[in-house]
């Protein structure tokens, strides 16, 4: 049997020149993961911001959710638990209350 040379996958044109890609290319699964939108949820969350939102549901006279909760019943709802909601937010540990289904018939059928 024929001797292979130290390096036989290169000869035999099994690979090629090693560019140091395939290092980089390898050590991109073992970075920390790094949050898509870093800071977007604190600036969501920003007094203006929600009292703009607030302003903008007033202006809209929005209907109630499944509580039963006013638009008249929000503002003093949010001054005492509002802290609270939002280190939920923030911690991840917040769990909504389920939506209201609202129909909305086909126009123009």
């Amino acid at each position: 049997m024929a001797e292979k040379p130290e390096d036989s996958r290169r000869i035999a044109g099994g690979t090629r020149e090693s560019t140091g890609r395939e290092r980089q290319a390898s050590a991109v699964g073992t970075e920390e993961p790094r949050p898509k939108a870093e800071g977007l949820l604190e600036e969501v969350l920003r007094r203006e911001n929600l009292m703009e939102a607030l302003k903008r549901v007033r202006s809209n006279r929005g209907a109630p959710g499944v509580d039963g909760m006013t638009v008249e019943a929000l503002t003093p709802h949010l001054k005492e638990h509002w802290p609270r909601i939002r280190e939920e937010l923030l911690g991840e540990t917040y769990v909504p209350q389920p939506i209201r289904r609202a129909e909305i018939p086909p126009t123009g059928r």
